[in-house]
């Protein structure tokens, strides 16, 4: 059953486990659900923003630290609007030698598409720029019982997340998704390396990541920092105490304003739980933050490099097939 809203006030999800998930908030209920309610019971009662949060809101991380991310945009933009078409699936290599990676639809597997690859077009000077899409990525170390990798394929031109990649990946695994998403997310047209841009954080297991992508795969984009005092450029994203504070705000700007184009309802959910508490960032009691920097080092990827123009090429192809027989939605373009 798909992600609904049945009644104001009444929300419906399945997770990735299979479960079934309905939340009653208490404007389901018509005489809560009216203008100065919420003031007049709040004095009341003599509650705090965080016990109104906790009790009322359904928000059970109050009290444990300030969300850094705008929960009203979030609630009233974010949510009602995440979900829609996707399809989850696996990236298998190309029939021959040398050609793009394709996307298969398998269930429960690790990448989810919100929509297909699109192509550049125009542009004086194009190829000194970077491409289209960016993937921000944050490795794990893959154990059952530990953090899940996840990485985020963004749209430069819709400034939009198109594709998704989670699960309790192995480094060597996790690299060889990203390798083939990547080059699935290109401009083949204007040469071999127009792949997208590849920014992986290179703490803890991201070296390994960087390792196989780099020396193994090949893959020919990925970003790499330059060091203070005009050092060698070191492969990856670092996150310190310093930069880590620079990506989050660079994704919390682009939310409160609305910019950012989010259909993953489990990023949403993680940025919910995303609280600054004695001077840290960092996910709220048992919660996971791994979505959230995967999608903070694409945003901030993109803001520090060009943005091309595109055309949208007509609709065609297997997703096209797909949606016409009511299996897809109306925001699919393929190519």
């Amino acid at each position: 059953m798909a992600n609904q809203q049945p009644l104001p006030g009444i929300r419906e999800w399945d997770t990735a486990q299979g479960w079934r998930v309905v939340e009653l908030h208490y404007k389901a209920d018509p005489e809560k659900n009216v203008k100065g309610w919420k003031e007049s019971t709040k004095r009341a009662l003599g509650l705090s923003d965080a016990d109104w949060d906790r009790e009322f809101e359904i928000d059970w991380t109050a009290g444990l630290g300030d969300c850094y991310f705008d929960k009203d945009s979030l609630r009233t933009h974010y949510l009602p609007r995440a979900g829609g078409a996707h399809y989850r699936g696996v990236m298998i290599p190309g029939k021959g030698k040398g050609d793009i990676p394709e996307f298969v639809t398998q269930a429960g597997g690790a990448v989810t598409v919100w929509r297909l690859p699109e192509r550049i077009t125009g542009g004086v000077g194009r190829k000194r720029y970077l491409g289209r899409y960016i993937i921000g990525a944050d490795p794990a170390e893959g154990l059952e019982k530990g953090d899940a990798a996840a990485a985020y394929v963004l749209d430069r031109v819709r400034f939009e997340i198109v594709a998704a990649v989670h699960g309790r990946l192995v480094p060597d695994a996790f690299a060889m998704i990203l390798d083939r998403l990547g080059r699935w997310y290109s401009e083949p047209d204007l040469g071999p390396h127009e792949v997208a841009l590849l920014g992986v954080e290179a703490n803890n297991h991201g070296n390994t990541v960087l390792n196989v992508l780099s020396r193994t795969l090949r893959y020919p984009k990925l970003y790499a920092q330059t060091q203070q005092g005009g050092g060698a450029r070191r492969l990856g994203w670092f996150t310190s105490s310093r930069t880590k504070p620079l990506v989050i705000d660079g994704l919390a700007k682009v939310v409160a304003e609305k910019e950012l184009v989010i259909h993953d309802k489990a990023l949403l959910g993680e940025m919910m739980t995303y609280i600054s508490k004695d001077g840290k960032l960092g996910a709220a009691g048992s919660s996971h933050d791994d979505r959230v920097m995967a999608a903070a080092i694409a945003v901030q990827l993109h803001k520090m490099r060009y943005t091309p123009q595109v055309h949208v090429p007509k609709e065609n192809g297997m997703f096209a097939k797909m949606r016409q027989a009511g299996q897809g939605g109306d925001s699919w373009v393929a190519v």
